[in-house]
């Protein structure tokens, strides 16, 4: 099950969810209902009714275990795992990055949504095209999954990427921090949230480690990422005459240097380093060669 294939959930319409039925303690379906869409706001009667929208949350929200229902007092409530701050808009994003993030088995939830942010990645300047919904879904279908039906309907449940899907794959994108959007249309590849997420399970103290040190920790926990298992599959589908070496994703590289510009990484060159790695090239930016990195 994707996430990303109803338009109805979004991260700002879950978070609202959770928030209720933490605040209410004990709340019952019509509950929710009324707090987050008042029958007041529905005066067209061609749209969609509040219960089926606030429906949709909620049977999602269960089927992610997210809420839990009481089969008998069909009261909802938190599941254990829920952090007790869920109501900060950073520890939210930072739960759903460990819940949803970093999904490598195809037969996991979300599994689809990591993989298209592999493919992503490994694309670096090719995703600035027009029209990039169209255009990227279609060399997605082409290069991972050429021989699956198309689905162009509402139930958008094979593989194939759409633009509806790639909708929902964007929102979804930009909130985790795999991606920043720019306008109404522009996505670009931006890590800086998922990497400062995944960096705090690299990183034990703040002393220094080798660069190939720390990308083998980051692959393990992020294999969407460059050298990661989905990155891979996504390279070799992707750009199969290529061999990546030691050369970073856009992806990553603005990840890195975004994250070494606000303090919270610092990366070096050795002069006699061996172990160089070589962000992605950009224009008026002097950090281009790297060695070594810490987290301040």
């Amino acid at each position: 099950m994707e996430i990303l294939n109803n338009a109805v959930i979004t991260p700002q319409r879950l978070h609202a969810l959770l928030k209720l039925v933490d605040t209410l303690r004990q709340p019952k379906r019509k509950d929710l209902i009324s707090c987050l869409q008042p029958i007041v706001l529905f005066d067209d009667p061609n749209s969609k009714s509040p219960s089926d929208i606030t429906g949709t949350m909620i049977a999602n929200a269960r089927k992610f275990g997210l809420i839990v229902e009481d089969p008998e007092t069909q009261i909802f409530s938190l599941p254990a795992d829920i952090p007790k701050n869920i109501e900060s808009p950073d520890v939210y994003r930072h739960f759903l990055q460990q819940r949803f993030a970093g999904i490598s088995r195809e037969t996991d939830d979300n599994f689809l949504m990591n993989l298209f942010v592999a493919w992503f990645a490994v694309q670096n300047e090719r995703v600035f095209v027009t029209k990039q919904s169209e255009a990227l879904s279609i060399r997605f279908n082409n290069e991972l999954f050429p021989h699956e039906p198309s689905d162009e309907g509402d139930s958008r449940q094979t593989r194939a990427f759409n633009s509806t899907k790639f909708n929902g794959w964007r929102t979804w994108a930009s909130f985790l921090g795999w991606v920043r959007i720019y306008g109404t249309d522009e996505v670009v590849p931006n890590a800086s949230y998922r990497l400062s997420e995944a960096t705090s399970r690299v990183f034990h103290n703040k002393n220094w480690l080798s660069f190939s040190e720390f990308m083998s920790s980051l692959s393990e926990i992020c294999p969407e990422l460059d050298g990661g298992v989905l990155y891979q599959r996504a390279w070799d589908a992707s750009r199969a005459t290529e061999t990546p070496g030691k050369q970073l994703s856009l992806m990553l590289s603005t990840a890195l240097r975004t994250c070494h510009n606000l303090r919270a990484l610092e990366l070096k060159m050795d002069a006699d380093a061996s172990d160089v790695w070589q962000l992605y090239p950009a224009q008026g930016m002097e950090l281009g060669r790297i060695s070594h990195i810490r987290r301040r």
